[in-house]
């Protein structure tokens, strides 16, 4: 494997690595201050929590896929999801109404086929699709395999 390669899949992996913990951190500050928002929204409280299961649901497939595979064919869907957001997040600035609903539903919906789609990858660049090779079992080998030396 080239120089430029390698530089390549570490930078990916950090990039998967980083946008999944900052969705990790976004799922609970959305759960912490979820009255607050829903009073300022206008909002049901239940739109919130589902998006930030959903969010943290995703931030957590991602988090996996990237100590697990971190394979480029997926930027695809981060570049969906963000576009997504962005043109959610104008749509609802530009109508100056309450489209809190609409944006939280975004999230929710957009954060579940992210999920899926990392889960899938995950599960293929493992070369074992087993229920043991699978979710924080992957996080507990991968870091024991790597850190575990410094640990002990």
């Amino acid at each position: 494997m080239s120089v430029a390669t390698t530089d390549t899949s570490r930078w990916l992996r950090i990039g998967f690595l980083g946008d999944g913990l900052f969705k990790v951190v976004l799922a609970v500050t959305y759960s912490a201050a979820v009255a607050p928002i829903a009073n300022t929204l206008n909002m049901s409280v239940a739109t919130i929590v589902i998006a930030a299961a959903m969010l943290l649901l995703s931030g957590i497939a991602e988090v996996v896929f990237a100590l697990r595979s971190a394979a480029p064919s997926h930027t695809k869907y981060l570049i969906g999801y963000d576009s997504g957001w962005i043109v959610v997040t104008l749509v609802v600035l530009a109508m100056m109404t309450s489209g809190g609903a609409f944006w939280f539903g975004y999230q929710a919906v957009a954060s579940a086929a992210l999920a899926i789609a990392f889960m899938v990858g995950s599960a293929r660049g493992s070369g074992d699709i087993g229920v043991r090779n699978t979710g924080w079992c992957r996080i507990f080998r991968y870091t024991n395999q790597h850190f575990g030396h410094e640990l002990r």
